[in-house]
């Protein structure tokens, strides 16, 4: 069956054309020599410079190129085809071993590599197994365009299976920290954990987590499964998996220990991947008490931080990526204390296009540090995008110290009455302070109305959403609010803070909080229920939202500039 199935490669590579690029010329014509046999045409570029060229004029199936030539070098001639085919099998050729260039090889999707001197039946073998795995994603391809056009007369059961395979990726998907800051509220600062999360497809190769530890340290990764499709999917979600199980087993038997969780890693994951296969991997551990972090990086982009002076800082990757045969583990460790911001990511938010017609790592550094926040650096980023061509997962931490920056505060006792005319009281102030226009006064009001009354009924009436449902059902709910007003001598404490464009506003309240993971999984289930939803609406009317740990205080987050009267 082997032999059968080489027969239908040759077959396939009589078919394609390839471009062979080396600035010598003995090189050149062995390559004619040898490969003019095996493929239609082969075609001969003595630069980089010329090779994209003629690779420009179309008609290409494969590329092989040296990497230290003149003009242009392999890896230079590799980017400039990347922005004009993501696909195409690549096949770069070095005397040179360096770690940095293969790890710049790798994040530009280089297919193969060969080492000089190169013998003619190892050449084949590569040229090969790239023309095998070209083959694959074309009948790929031609078999997902054939499952398309199949269901396209079946819109629901398309819908029904993407939804599916969404929601099973994002259960094998933690997010201790979501909607909650990185750490308790101290003396007005505030750290925050936010990640952005977008991927291409369905089948995204990224995946990521966001786990706790313990009372101090939490853990973060991102993985990042190099090429795309099912292949790099399955790789990421086995990743993660495992990932999360290993951690949960880890802590239950108190035997956690970064190094070791690692390796660990890298011997599950090396029995599943293929010879060529690759990926990159980042694994934060940050202890919140301390301020200091752990990072094993493999072939990740640099971590980026501004530290507690306005020093910025790029913390470049000690591993080579993740395949079969990676065995060391390079953990670096740095005190960050009182550090302002920081930032990991996958690659896609280095290689996508932008409307400046460049790539997006010329911008990236210059948007981190004019971004206090991770949406402000997520608008920064997609505003510049000309088209999202890869997977864009990043994660940010960030301080926020608001000692001198508070306008007001107020104290409200838990009764309706006090409710209202405090709302009023205080969403005059905000307006006629800040000016803010009809649509910016309306979406704050909404937002700060139901988050108060949030604190009001569910934090210090501690009425929980199965009671309130049921208690509107039974047109019964103002006489138990009543009730439950005459039972209660708890505050609520708002207070009102201005940081540059923004608005911060956080109210408390002094119940017992609840339970934050029920708001985890709101945006793949649909509630028709009243619990939960006024949360998730009123994020929706800020640009962003947090709670403590205990979940009794909120941090609202608006921007109040002026945009013009609507």
């Amino acid at each position: 069956m082997a032999h059968g199935t080489n027969e239908q490669l040759r077959k396939y590579l009589r078919e394609l054309t390839i471009l062979c690029v080396d600035d010598e010329s003995t090189i050149r014509e062995s390559y004619r020599h040898i490969l003019s046999s095996y493929f239609q045409k082969v075609i001969l570029a003595k630069d980089g410079e010329e090779g994209l060229r003629i690779f420009e004029k179309g008609g290409i199936d494969l590329v092989l190129s040296d990497y230290m030539m003149p003009k242009k070098n392999g890896i230079e001639l590799i980017r400039a085809i990347r922005k004009r085919d993501k696909s195409i099998p690549v096949i770069l050729v070095t005397a040179m071993k360096e770690s940095e260039i293969l790890k710049e090889a790798l994040n530009i999707n280089t297919t193969h590599f060969l080492n000089k001197p190169i013998e003619k039946q190892t050449l084949l073998n590569v040229l090969m197994s790239a023309a095998k795995n070209f083959l694959a994603e074309v009948m790929l391809r031609r078999e997902q365009e054939r499952k398309i056009k199949t269901l396209e007369a079946s819109r629901e059961y398309s819908s029904a299976q993407e939804r599916m395979a969404f929601e099973k990726e994002l259960h094998i998907i933690r997010n201790d920290r979501y909607y909650e800051l990185a750490a308790e509220p101290k003396d007005a600062e505030f750290l925050f954990v936010d990640i952005c999360y977008r991927p291409l497809d369905v089948l995204s190769g990224d995946s990521f987590s966001v786990r706790e530890i313990d009372e101090e340290r939490d853990l973060y990764f991102i993985v990042d499964a190099m090429g795309k499709g099912i292949s790099a999917s399955t790789t990421a979600m086995l990743s993660t998996s495992f990932l999360n199980h290993n951690l949960d087993l880890q802590l239950s038997r108190q035997s956690y220990e970064l190094d070791g969780f690692v390796r660990e890693y890298l011997e599950y994951i090396q029995k599943f991947l293929l010879d060529d296969e690759m990926l990159s991997l980042i694994v934060v551990e940050f202890n919140r008490e301390s301020e200091k972090i752990k990072i094993a990086n493999f072939a990740m982009p640099p971590t980026l931080l501004i530290d507690r002076d306005g020093i910025f800082h790029r913390i470049n990757g000690e591993n080579l990526p993740v395949s079969k045969y990676v065995d060391k583990c390079k953990i670096t460790q740095m005190d960050i204390k009182g550090f302002e911001k920081l930032l990991i990511s996958s690659d896609g938010i280095y290689e996508t296009v932008t409307t400046e017609e460049a790539l997006s790592y010329r911008f990236i550094e210059e948007d981190f540090k004019a971004s206090h926040f991770k949406f402000e650096f997520e608008k920064r980023f997609f505003d510049r995008v000309e088209y999202q061509d890869d997977d864009i997962t990043f994660l940010m931490l960030s301080r926020l110290q608001l000692h001198e920056r508070k306008l007001k505060e107020f104290t409200l006792p838990s009764t309706l009455d006090h409710i209202k005319s405090s709302f009023e009281q205080i969403s005059g102030f905000v307006k006629g302070f800040f000016g803010l226009n009809k649509s910016s006064s309306a979406q704050f009001n909404y937002a700060f109305h139901e988050l108060l009354m949030n604190a009001y009924e569910h934090g210090n009436l501690w009425i929980t959403g199965e009671q309130k449902e049921n208690c509107i059902e039974q047109d019964s709910y103002m006489q138990t609010l009543q009730t439950l007003e005459r039972e209660t001598f708890s505050n609520i404490y708002v207070k009102l803070y201005y940081y540059k464009n923004y608005l911060i506003v956080t109210i408390k309240d002094e119940g017992k909080g609840f339970d934050l993971s029920r708001l985890r999984m709101e945006y793949l289930v649909e509630n028709t229920k009243f619990s939960g939803r006024g949360i998730k609406s009123s994020r929706e009317m800020l640009d962003s939202l947090f709670y403590n740990f205990k979940s009794n205080e909120v941090i609202m987050i608006k921007d109040i500039r002026v945009k013009g009267e609507v």
